[in-house]
C-alpha cells in the first residue's frame, strides 16, 4: 500500500469480507439433533475467528510492550540530559563529514 493512498480506513476490514459467525438458528436439523457437518464448520469458524483474536490480542500488547519501553528510555534520556554539568551540544542532523 502507498502511503499516498493510505487512509485512516486503511486498516478497517471490509464489512463485506466479514464471515459472520454462525448461530444456533442456522444449524440445520438432522435426524438426531444438529447436522454433524454444519456443526463442524461452526466450531471450525469459531477456532478461526479464536485464532484472528489471539493473532490481533498478541500485537497489541508488543505495541503495548514497545510503547512502555519508549517511555522509560525518554525518561532515561531526561535524566542524563538533566545530569550533564555542562552545556549540551547541538544535535547533528548529519552523520555524513
Amino acid at each position: 500500500m502507498s502511503e499516498a493512498s493510505w487512509t485512516p480506513d486503511a486498516w478497517e476490514p471490509d464489512p463485506a469480507s466479514r464471515e459472520r459467525l454462525p448461530q444456533v438458528e442456522d444449524l440445520p436439523l438432522a435426524e438426531y439433533g444438529y447436522d454433524q457437518d454444519a456443526v463442524r464448520r461452526a466450531f471450525d469458524a469459531f477456532y478461526r475467528h479464536a485464532a484472528q483474536l489471539d493473532s490481533t490480542l498478541q500485537v497489541l500488547e508488543s505495541v503495548e510492550a514497545f510503547g512502555r519501553q519508549a517511555r522509560d528510555l525518554r525518561g532515561d534520556i531526561r535524566a542524563l540530559r538533566s545530569a550533564a554539568w555542562g552545556p549540551l551540544p547541538e544535535p547533528r542532523t548529519s552523520w555524513a563529514g
